[in-house]
């Protein structure tokens, strides 16, 4: 986990470029860690609200999502308290 948690920082920390929206002019977009934690780092319009992304960023996220649907039935047994764990 420490690997994993070093290069989610390590993401962060390093992706704070400034970039200005692609479709407002002159408009700076804030970044942000798609589900707090996953080290995807992603863009959103302060003024449109669009989100950008860079290369092979939607196939991480749809990774990610695929990872949290395979686990959702164990979660909510989880969280119901019907886990036979």
């Amino acid at each position: 986990m420490d690997a994993v948690n070093k290069e989610i920082f390590t993401a962060e920390k390093d992706d704070r470029d400034n970039l200005n929206c692609p479709c407002c002019e002159n408009v700076p977009m804030e970044h942000f860690n798609y589900g707090d934690t996953s080290g995807i780092i992603l863009h959103k319009c302060t003024e449109c609200n669009g989100i950008w992304m860079d290369k092979d960023e939607l196939n991480k996220v749809e990774e990610l999502v695929d990872g949290w649907k395979a686990d959702l039935n164990t979660d909510a047994a989880k969280l119901s308290g019907s886990s036979k764990d």
